[in-house]
């Protein structure tokens, strides 16, 4: 079996690598015609670009010839070598590198995936051909069903998109790759935030990528009444690829279930669904579970309005006995929609601290007088320490 060995200059790794294609297609062709000449000055970058052009589109023969441990160093040798030739060439040599990785979807995706990583990190931090790279592992993970490898890196996919400057259009089909691979390794949650912020890549002036996104539209809106994680849909409202629902002849009355769920209370929800009994089924959406939600929602809107509120109260707004009051609360505590107390003896919660569902401009009005009280009181508080600090020096004195 032919070995691959990496030389240290940039000349050696040259020939060697001419060499050791020449010993796999001999091994492969069964005759000792050299199939890759070897020039006098390989790394010519004339020169290089040629060899590495060659030696690129006849790879395949490293993944049915050579043995697996020296399949990822032979590339990269190669990677090494694709750094003396200028960026265009760079890109254009990784290109082809890249569709002839991916080529097989069961031949050692592992190998592969590992084999793109490398090449990954063979492009500086900034540079957009990450961006082209990283694509193709995801989209190679997606389809070779290795997702959970690449799964891990989401987490930094915010601030790669910045430092690579990469494009709207770019930025688009990141994120909607993202979602599909969080869609099938059934990361709910995850997903539909990786769908939003694909959806709110595309402008309200951009018709045809709205008309495309519209059933993604539909899943989102969907996704974040049934998830209980899913709490705030104000902003949701107005993304362009979900608003459009709000006037299309089959999605409408989901837009107004989302507004319902935005705003409203128990009671809008119970007239909504009077007055369309098997819509929810329809969409897939859980009559038992949307109940729980908006009434947990409900109280959210309660604890905004009321400071204390009486287990009655409660009782009556979400419809239910009074004696299973406090279990909804500690629902709503555990959910992060309130933070509160219960006097069992005075039978109110006391609310310390509420969800605020929809932040319309009288809740701006409400927190620029909070925050100028809040100013007020620090420029006290700052007279009385100075005023403390000049008693201090005349005593002293």
């Amino acid at each position: 079996m032919t070995t691959f060995v990496d030389l240290s200059s940039y000349d050696e790794q040259a020939t060697g690598l001419i060499a050791y294609f020449n010993a796999l297609s001999k091994n492969h062709r069964g005759d000792d015609a050299p199939a890759f000449s070897e020039p006098q000055k390989p790394t010519d970058e004339s020169k290089l670009k040629e060899i590495l052009t060659n030696l690129i589109s006849n790879q395949s023969l490293v993944f049915q010839e050579a043995q697996e441990k020296d399949i990822e160093n032979c590339f990269n040798v190669i990677c090494s070598l694709l750094r003396k030739l200028d960026i265009v060439t760079v890109d254009e040599l990784a290109k082809k590198l890249i569709e002839n990785v991916v080529s097989e979807k069961s031949d050692r995706p592992l190998l592969r995936l590992k084999i793109l990583n490398n090449l990954y990190n063979m492009f500086d931090s900034d540079s957009i051909s990450r961006y082209e790279v990283f694509m193709s592992i995801l989209q190679y993970a997606l389809d070779s069903t290795n997702t959970e490898i690449v799964i891990p890196t989401f987490k930094n996919v915010d601030d790669w998109v910045k430092t690579w400057a990469a494009n709207t259009e770019q930025t688009r089909k990141l994120y909607k790759v993202i979602y599909n691979i969080l869609q099938v390794s059934n990361k709910n949650l995850p997903s539909f935030n990786a769908l939003i912020k694909y959806l709110r890549t595309i402008e309200s002036s951009e018709t045809e990528a709205l008309t495309s996104a519209k059933e993604l539209a539909v899943r989102a809106t969907s996704q974040a009444i049934k998830l209980p994680e899913v709490n705030q849909f104000d902003e949701l409202l107005e993304i362009p690829a979900i608003k459009q629902l709000e006037t299309d002849s089959v999605h409408a009355k989901l837009y107004e279930l989302l507004k319902l769920f935005a705003s409203e209370k128990l009671e809008s929800f119970t007239n909504f669904h009077k007055n369309n009994p098997d819509y929810l089924e329809s969409v897939g959406i859980s009559h038992d579970e949307s109940l729980k939600k908006i009434r947990l929602l409900s109280l959210a809107t309660l604890a905004v309005e009321h400071q204390e509120l009486s287990y009655s109260l409660i009782a009556e707004t979400l419809k239910i006995e009074e004696d299973d009051v406090e279990s909804w609360v500690v629902l709503a505590i555990s959910a992060k929609l309130i933070d509160a107390k219960m006097n069992q003896l005075r039978r109110v919660v006391v609310v310390s601290q509420s969800t605020q569902r929809v932040f319309s401009m009288s809740q701006w009005s409400q927190l620029k007088t909070q925050v100028h009280s809040w100013e007020n009181n620090i420029q006290a508080l700052l007279q009385v320490v100075r005023a403390s600090q000049v008693t201090t020096l005349a005593v002293e004195q």
